[in-house]
């Protein structure tokens, strides 16, 4: 998976840390590529798990920043990302699990970028951040 242009939301902060996400991931991806062993893909999907932890944790406190209402519910997604990890991983023990691995990371970053993220706070974030920049703008004036 390599960053696209058509997965930018705008917010600069976040367009970046989904970057280095995506980043984790194709590092996991190349491990899996090059037959690196569960051990190498365990360790690179733990960084990955750290750096969305830090995300998730950011875009929510966004979220409650700018008073989103379905903060929860956009949670409830993150929980899940970690939950379905730690089963991928669990099922690692009894046999190969590098493709529903990368199934899942593709699927769910994708669609966490480009439909979550999007309809959950980018468009509402992007609407009152002018607000924000205006206030601020004249009040120092």
């Amino acid at each position: 998976m390599k960053w696209k242009n058509e997965y930018s939301l705008g917010i600069e902060e976040i367009d970046n840390q989904h970057k280095g996400l995506i980043d984790k991931f194709s590092q996991v991806e190349e491990i899996v590529a090059t037959k690196g062993g569960w051990m190498k893909i365990h360790y690179k999907v733990v960084e990955l798990g750290q750096v969305a932890r830090r995300h998730f944790d950011f875009e929510e406190g966004l979220m409650r920043l700018f008073g989103i209402p379905n903060v929860e519910e956009h949670k409830k997604g993150h929980e899940y990302f970690f939950t379905k990890v730690a089963e991928i991983e669990s099922h690692s023990l009894l046999g190969s699990a590098e493709s529903e691995l990368l199934q899942f990371l593709y699927e769910w970053l994708r669609d966490h970028i480009l439909v979550a993220d999007r309809r959950d706070y980018a468009e509402l974030v992007l609407g009152l951040a002018h607000v924000v920049k205006a206030e601020v703008g004249a009040a120092a004036s």
